[in-house]
């Protein structure tokens, strides 16, 4: 089978990318996230990986033909860009950033030529993207995730977590291309500890996309900022002594506004469950469950929130839970260490109020 991985090497975690591609193809003893069984990658031998693949209990070897393809920018330095790649026949194609569009269409050019049978992506967004992208172009199958691949002349079999990391679910691709993106834990898989004896990455192919249009500006560019922005964090939810969290049972976004104003004058971290974000009527950084986060409060504080399985995980190991809701027949009133039948956005202002007074000066 032949594969190419593929590199963004326009985007901020490139080298995330190449470590993860670079562990999974060179794999020997180890799989992510399983570091006691037995391998489901490959080892690098030049440019070829020779992969074994564990079928229960026994290992059956199938060779994968890799090579890498890394996108650069227009300006980048050619040979530091091929340093990225995990094989040492490297394809060099320069893009305008963002330009998933050249990309994909690049990739579909690949398949419609006669390319891969298997295209690799690096773990996070990017790579997500363009598999999920191409495998729509070109008709192909597609996985996102991946902590390991059973390799058959055919198609392949690919493993990943699911429900939260709770269980492992396998799927078998079968329509070309195969398109698969990684697990995370592959960046920091023990596999990914140097280049070992690959040899020397050697361009063999480089082409320029997108470089008519990036000086005539014959059309306006898709993108003309790009401003790197840190994610929103949550850890005031996972690590909160008090934790107020609203549900639909608000009402509306304005109920949640006043949730959350009550929660601040008592000195509590505020979250919502996934229907209130889905909503618009907090940000997703708020969500609370196995959507979001889960949190170990000393006290949690949970209003208009009916108590779903997926919302309870996030709160369980809670030290006190209070609900209060005015269906006294929903889950959360069972599953609370006290309960309070009544409007939730009344209630937690009154807490506030309390609070408050009871505040020194």
């Amino acid at each position: 089978m032949r594969a190419l991985a593929v590199i963004d090497g326009t985007a901020s975690d490139a080298p995330q990318q190449a470590r993860a591609l670079a562990s999974f193809l060179r794999a020997g003893e180890h799989s992510a996230g399983e570091r006691s069984r037995a391998v489901r990658g490959g080892v690098v031998h030049s440019a070829a990986v020779h992969s074994a693949a564990v079928h229960r209990g026994r290992v059956q070897a199938e060779t994968l033909e890799a090579e890498t393809l890394v996108f650069a920018g227009l300006a980048a330095d050619r040979e530091e860009a091929a340093t990225l790649a995990p094989t040492s026949a490297v394809r060099l194609v320069r893009v305008p950033a963002w330009r998933r569009d050249l990309q994909v269409g690049y990739l579909a050019e690949i398949h419609a030529a006669g390319g891969p049978d298997l295209f690799l992506f690096g773990p996070g967004r990017v790579g997500v993207e363009l598999a999920g992208r191409l495998s729509r172009r070109t008709g192909g199958s597609v996985v996102s995730g991946v902590l390991d691949v059973d390799l058959q002349s055919d198609h392949l079999t690919a493993r990943k977590a699911v429900y939260s990391g709770y269980l492992r679910a396998r799927f078998a691709l079968t329509g070309a291309p195969l398109c698969v993106s990684l697990d995370a834990a592959w960046i920091d898989a023990t596999a990914a500890s140097g280049r070992g004896e690959l040899d020397r990455p050697r361009i063999f192919s480089e082409v320029v996309l997108g470089a008519a249009e990036a000086a005539a500006e014959v059309v306006p560019p898709v993108v003309s900022d790009v401003e790197m922005l840190a994610a929103a964090s949550a850890s005031d939810l996972v690590n909160a002594d008090v934790l107020v969290v609203a549900g639909r049972g608000a009402g509306n976004r304005a109920g949640i506004e006043r949730a959350a104003a009550a929660a601040q004058r008592m000195g509590a971290a505020f979250g919502v469950t996934r229907p209130v974000a889905m909503n618009g009527w907090a940000p997703m950084d708020r969500i609370v469950g196995v959507s979001g986060v889960r949190t170990a409060a000393r006290a949690c504080i949970v209003i208009g929130a009916s108590g779903a399985p997926a919302f309870y995980w996030g709160i369980e190991r809670a030290q006190l839970i209070v609900a209060v809701n005015l269906d006294d027949r929903a889950p959360i009133v069972s599953q609370a260490d006290v309960a309070i039948i009544g409007d939730g956005v009344s209630v937690i202002e009154e807490l506030a109020r309390l609070a408050e007074q009871r505040r020194p000066g």
